[in-house]
C-alpha cells in the first residue's frame, strides 16, 4: 500500500452554477461544475462515449469487464442499482486485469478488502459448490456489496466534474460508529498532463462513458476502503518519528478505530482529523529541542505538542467539514468566517507557478499521448486566475485543552476558459476545459499543508512543520527563529 505515503505527504453531491459556489457543511456537499465541455467527437478514443444503455448493460457487453460483471450478478440487488434509470450514479469499474490478484507483497490488487481477492473467493465458491451454503453466501454478499458501494458515487459526476473537488462521497456509509456515520469518501487528484487518480494509487482511464443512468469510468486497480489514520501512519516510513512519538506519549489510541472482535472496536478516535508532521518536520527543529522532546524530561511537552495537531470529533476536508458533536445545519462557509482573521489574509500567499515540472515518467506519458494524436498546450499559456475564494475559515478546538487551530481553505476562482486540442481526425477538434493546476489549498494556522488523505475515521494532512501552540508562523521565518528561547517556557509549560 505504498500509495498511502503519497496520501499523507502531501450527503449527495449537488451541482450548482459556477458563479454561485457553495460549501455545504454536514450531510451534503457542493460540487461546483463549470460550463459543459463542447466535444465534437463524442466517440474519441480518449474522450467520452455516449450510450443509450445503462451502466450495467454497457458493462455486461464489454469483454474487459467480464469478471466484474460476474461479481455484480452475484448480488442481484446491485444489478438493479446499476440498471435503474430513476437514479443517477457514478461507477468506477476495475477491468479483468485489475481483478486478477498479484502475488507480490503489498500489492494493491490483493488484500482481504479488495474486489480482486473477492473475485478469487468467488471462483472458489463456484468450483467447490459452496455457493449452496446460504450463510456463507450471505457473508460473502455483505463484503461484496460494501466494496461495490465504495466504487460508487451516489450522483452523476461527469469527467470534468471530477477535477473540481478533492474528495467525494461514496455510497458506502459508516455503520461501525466511525466517521460520524457519514458516507465513506474517496479522494480524486490529477497530475500535470491531465490524468486522474483515485486515492492516489488508482488511475482513471482517459475514456469515460456517459450512460443513461450516470457515468462510468474504468480504473486500473480496485478501490480499497481506507484504514484508520493510525494504521495509515504505520505503513509509511516517512512518518516513523511521528508514530514512535505517539506511542511514546500514549496518543496512538486517539487516532485508532478498527474492528476487534464480536462487534467490538478498539480505539478512542472514531471521528478525528490529524495534521501529521513528517520526519522532515521533526528534523527541522533545533537539535537541542529534539533531544529534549524525546528525553524523559520532555515527554510531557511532546505529548502536549502532538495533542495540538489532533482535532477530535471533526472531519476536516477541503470540501467537506463535519462535526460529529453538533447537529447545526450550516450550509454557507461565509457564516463561519472568523473575525480574528482578516478576510484578505490569503492575498499575500504566492500562487503556484504555471510551469511544466513533472517526473520522467510523466514526461514519457506526455510524449506517448502526443504520438497518439493528443497534444497539450504549454503551461505558460494556461490562464492565470484572479484572487481565490476563501471557502472555509474556522477556529476549532484541538485535543490540547484550551488551544485551538485555524483551519482555512482557499480555492481558485471559478472563471474557466476553453482551449482546443486536435483530435485523431484531422477534420475535427475536441474542445477541452482548462482547469487551474490546483483546486484548493488548505492552511492550518496560516501554514500550508501537504495533500490531504482520506481515512476510515477522519481526515489527515501531511505537514512539513510542527504547529506552534503559542506563535503564528510568519512567511520566511526559519524553524530556529520560530522555536528560539524554547528553554524559557516549554519545560515549565509541560509541568502545568
Amino acid at each position: 500500500m505504498r500509495y498511502l505515503g503519497v496520501i499523507l505527504l502531501a450527503g449527495y453531491a449537488v451541482a450548482v452554477p459556477a458563479s454561485n459556489p457553495q460549501f455545504v457543511i454536514g450531510q451534503q456537499e457542493a460540487v461546483i461544475l463549470p460550463a459543459p465541455i463542447d466535444v465534437h467527437e463524442v466517440n474519441h478514443p480518449h474522450g467520452p462515449v455516449e450510450t443509450n444503455e445503462t451502466i450495467y448493460t454497457y458493462l455486461s457487453q464489454q469483454e474487459e469487464y467480464t469478471k466484474l460483471v460476474k461479481l455484480i450478478d452475484f448480488d442481484e440487488e446491485y444489478v438493479t442499482i446499476l440498471n435503474a434509470t430513476t437514479d443517477s450514479v457514478t461507477f468506477f469499474a476495475p477491468d479483468n486485469k485489475a481483478l486478477t490478484p498479484h502475488k507480490k507483497k503489498h500489492d494493491h490488487h490483493g488484500g482481504t478488502l479488495s474486489l480482486a481477492s473477492v473475485y478469487e473467493e468467488y471462483e472458489k465458491l463456484q468450483t467447490t459448490g459452496e455457493d449452496d451454503d446460504e450463510e456463507k453466501k450471505k457473508r460473502f454478499k455483505k463484503i461484496l456489496r460494501a466494496l461495490l458501494k465504495y466504487h460508487t458515487l451516489p450522483t452523476a459526476v461527469p469527467k470534468y466534474g471530477l477535477y473540481v473537488n478533492s474528495t467525494y462521497e461514496t455510497a458506502l456509509e459508516a455503520h461501525d460508529g466511525s466517521f460520524g456515520g457519514q458516507a465513506r469518501r474517496l479522494l480524486v487528484s490529477g497530475d500535470l498532463i491531465g490524468r486522474l487518480f483515485v486515492n492516489y494509487y488508482v488511475t482513471v482511464n482517459w475514456k469515460s462513458v456517459n450512460a443513461t443512468n450516470g457515468f462510468l469510468y474504468g480504473v486500473n486497480h480496485p478501490l480499497i476502503p481506507p484504514p484508520s489514520i493510525l494504521d495509515e501512519l504505520f505503513l509509511i516510513d516517512r512518518f516513523s518519528t511521528l508514530t514512535s512519538a505517539l506511542q511514546k506519549v500514549g496518543l496512538d489510541n486517539e487516532l485508532q478505530w478498527r474492528w476487534k472482535s464480536k462487534g467490538e472496536f478498539e480505539g478512542d478516535g472514531p471521528t478525528v482529523s490529524l495534521f501529521a508532521p513528517n520526519d522532515w518536520a521533526f528534523k527541522r527543529l533545533p537539535l537541542r529541542l529534539r533531544l529534549f522532546l524525546f528525553s524523559p524530561a520532555g515527554e510531557k511537552v511532546l505529548k502536549k505538542l502532538l495533542s495540538y495537531h489532533i482535532v477530535p470529533d471533526y472531519v476536516l476536508h477541503a470540501d467537506f467539514v463535519y462535526n460529529s458533536t453538533s447537529e447545526d445545519d450550516v450550509t454557507r462557509s461565509t457564516a463561519l468566517l472568523d473575525d480574528c482573521v482578516g478576510d484578505d489574509w490569503y492575498r499575500d500567499i504566492e500562487r503556484p507557478a504555471f510551469k511544466f515540472q513533472c517526473s520522467r515518467k510523466e514526461r514519457r506519458e506526455r510524449k506517448k499521448l502526443a504520438r497518439s494524436g493528443l497534444k497539450f498546450p504549454e503551461f505558460a499559456s494556461w490562464p492565470h486566475h484572479g484572487s481565490p475564494n476563501v471557502t472555509v475559515n474556522i477556529t476549532i478546538p484541538t485535543l490540547l485543552e484550551g488551544h485551538s487551530i485555524h483551519f482555512a481553505v482557499i480555492k481558485p476562482n471559478t472563471d474557466h476558459v476553453q482551449f482546443t486540442l486536435p483530435s485523431l481526425e484531422e477534420s475535427d477538434d475536441m474542445a477541452v476545459q482548462a482547469f487551474p493546476l490546483w483546486r484548493n489549498r488548505v492552511f492550518v494556522n496560516h501554514i500550508g499543508t501537504g495533500l490531504e488523505g482520506v481515512a476510515r475515521n477522519g481526515a489527515v494532512y501531511g505537514m512539513m512543520r510542527l504547529l506552534h501552540p503559542f506563535k503564528q508562523h510568519n512567511e520566511g521565518e526559519n524553524e530556529d527563529d520560530m522555536w528560539n528561547d524554547w528553554e524559557d517556557y516549554l519545560p515549565a509549560w509541560g509541568e502545568q
